[in-house]
């Protein structure tokens, strides 16, 4: 009895080595920085940096069920707006492996994408009759409008990572996660900091 509750202290603690703490994970919570890349067939193309923040539970010793909310920058659009997705995943994670070392794992799942498309419109006096004009070139600009545009849209989400056991329950997790949709694609490349609990 005495061995158990101090196996269970320690284990709270955090002061058991990182594979008996590995298999008392219930699951994690995380951060994830990182960069995003995009093509959309409406000529989009671009690539900016991305934060966001995770969670899972265990399944099991292989599958963990993984929420993750991803906030990427704008990319500029051709004309003069800019744009990004920010994306909720429902993931299903299987890792390979022993406990306790780095190990491979893959994923999949949906994610629901809040697409956010901000344009600048320039307004000058042109024959008496305000006109929409070119922001960058137009020496004359007597208003600027900034108009915001959302809509929504579902990708299919594949990916593949490491996890790698850092310090206590404290693990690192490169990863590159793709996000497929009609006419739409997005690659992600990540390094998550993770906490098990």
């Amino acid at each position: 009895m005495a061995r158990t509750l101090r196996y269970v202290t320690m284990s709270l603690l955090g002061l058991v080595p990182c594979h008996e703490a590995a298999a008392q994970s219930l699951g994690f919570v995380g951060i994830n920085v990182g960069g995003s890349y995009e093509r959309a067939e409406d000529g989009l193309i671009g690539g900016t940096g991305g934060a966001g923040l995770t969670a899972g539970i265990r399944l099991s010793q292989a599958w963990t069920g993984e929420v993750e909310l991803w906030v990427p920058g704008f990319i500029r659009e051709a004309g003069p707006g800019k744009h990004r997705d920010i994306l909720i995943s429902f993931i299903a994670v299987r890792t390979m492996g022993a406990q306790g070392r780095p190990r491979p794992y893959g994923l999949l799942g949906v994610s629901f994408g809040r697409t956010e498309t901000s344009v600048t419109s320039c307004i000058a006096e042109r024959e008496a009759t305000p006109t929409i004009v070119d922001c960058s070139t137009e020496p004359d600009v007597q208003e600027r409008r900034q108009d915001r545009y959302y809509s929504q849209s579902t990708y299919a989400l594949a990916g593949a990572g490491f996890d790698f056991p850092v310090w206590r329950r404290v693990h690192l997790a490169p990863e590159v996660r793709v996000h497929l949709a009609i006419g739409s694609v997005i690659i992600r490349s990540a390094v998550g900091l993770r906490m098990e609990f």
